[in-house]
């Protein structure tokens, strides 16, 4: 007969190794003094205290337990294990938070972003990868098996990207697009477009018609496929929501980066999560049509606009299937509406021509002398994101092309230059904010 109470003691002291092992990492105490990675460390703490509580109580239990209760206390005491490792996958972020491998540049670039974009001030950890990608509140899914209530607080955001892109700073704009995925979550920005458009009656109509084709190719109940195009509807306007929460927060120079990161792959191919990139990039453009920012980008990159417009936009999406050509339909029918929800969410947060303009003649000024453009003459701090697109028309002058686009990440030394000039203005900004 199996040795339960051995099984049993084993387990229990592999759960307590794993907490002490996150609770002990070193990183853990350097982020205690420092702002960056505290809210994190606090969502870890209160997930690691429920695992304590419901050890505990598995142990006080225990001995007393009948045989067949006591083997489901081992399975239980297993669980807790495997949610112990799980959460090691936070050593990483721990360690990054405390010595991020980013320039102060682009930390500060990132948090006035994230402020923009999320509202409050998240906890905004940036984390080495293979990809750019987001997680928020990494652990939460634990918190109903733990037995724990929803934690208030800071949210912790980890921001992926990619290893080799760390000091491409021209590409900092794709953190609007990751930091928008926690505004549109918890803000309901996706369901609220689709109920905006599901009381149209035509638009239910071509629903209903995708549902039915879609069950009849795939083999599956009207159910299940009115399901998976949803499922997938309310990805793709979530993606499109981000977009745009990143481009109406920081202007044209999210459309460079996106565009010079995301244009290597097809960009007519579509994704169950993501619509095809010309879509994507069509949206991006018309709202900088309405904005007027166009007129500020022809006058810079004319030849790229144009391959932009007439070549990737004008890009007529794949799709073979009924559901897809639904999705392509209804992405179109939503572009207003989603305009709209994030004009609402950001508010005065959207970057204006305008403040562009009355910034690039002094930036100009200032480093045709080599001179880091971080003060106006009134004496308050240059806009970062004025800076950052000052960036990018900077790299791309004389080179009007795609293949410049592509290439502008590379420029190491123009890039260094311009980080530097964002560090020193955020810190401008916040020295005369206290002052």
């Amino acid at each position: 007969m199996a040795d339960l109470d051995s099984e049993f003691a084993f387990l229990a002291a592999s759960v307590r190794r794993s907490v002490d092992l996150l609770r002990g990492y070193p990183a853990k105490d350097e982020i205690s003094i420092s702002e960056r990675g505290s809210a994190l460390v606090a969502h870890i703490e209160y997930v690691l205290t429920g695992l304590d509580a419901k050890l505990a109580e598995a142990e006080a239990s225990f001995p007393a337990a009948a045989r067949v209760e006591r083997q489901e206390y081992i399975k239980r005491a297993r669980l807790l294990n495997g949610f112990a490792r799980f959460m090691h996958k936070s050593l990483p972020w721990m360690a990054e938070a405390a010595r991020s491998p980013l320039a102060l540049g682009a930390l500060y670039f990132i948090d006035e972003l994230a402020v923009r974009i999320c509202g409050a001030k998240p906890d905004a950890v940036p984390n080495s990868a293979n990809e750019y990608s987001t997680e928020w509140w990494p652990f939460q899914r634990l918190f109903a098996t733990l037995g724990l209530p929803d934690q208030a607080g800071p949210i912790p955001i980890i921001l992926n990207f990619p290893i080799p892109e760390a000091q491409s700073h021209l590409l900092l704009p794709l953190y609007g697009h990751e930091l928008g995925h926690t505004t549109v979550w918890s803000n309901h920005l996706a369901q609220a477009v689709i109920d905006v458009h599901g009381k149209d009656l035509t638009f239910s109509r071509e629903f209903n018609a995708a549902r039915d084709a879609s069950a009849t190719q795939l083999g599956i109940t009207q159910r299940e496929a009115g399901l998976n195009i949803a499922w997938r509807l309310s990805r793709w306007v979530t993606e499109l929501l981000c977009d745009q929460l990143a481009v109406q927060a920081l202007g044209p120079s999210f459309l460079y980066a996106f565009c010079s990161f995301l244009l290597s792959d097809a960009w007519d191919e579509h994704g169950e999560r993501h619509p095809p990139t010309a879509i994507r990039v069509s949206h991006l453009l018309s709202y900088l049509d309405d904005s007027k920012w166009t007129d500020t980008i022809e006058t810079r990159t004319p030849v790229l606009l144009k391959w932009l417009r007439d070549d990737v936009a004008a890009t007529a999406p794949k799709a073979t299937d009924e559901a897809t050509k639904f999705l392509s339909y209804a992405m179109g029918q939503v572009e207003t509406t989603v305009k709209g929800e994030v004009e609402t969410q950001l508010g005065d947060g959207t970057f204006d021509p305008a403040d562009f303009t009355d910034a690039i003649t002094v930036i100009e000024d200032l480093t045709d002398f080599d001179t880091l453009p971080v003060q106006l003459p009134s004496g308050d701090a240059i806009d970062r994101r004025a800076i950052m697109l000052a960036a990018w028309f900077s790299v791309l002058a004389g080179a009007d092309n795609a293949a410049s686009l592509a290439s502008a990440p590379s420029d190491e030394e123009s890039q260094a230059f311009f980080a530097k000039a964002i560090e020193m203005s955020a810190l401008l900004a916040e020295w005369k904010a206290v002052s």
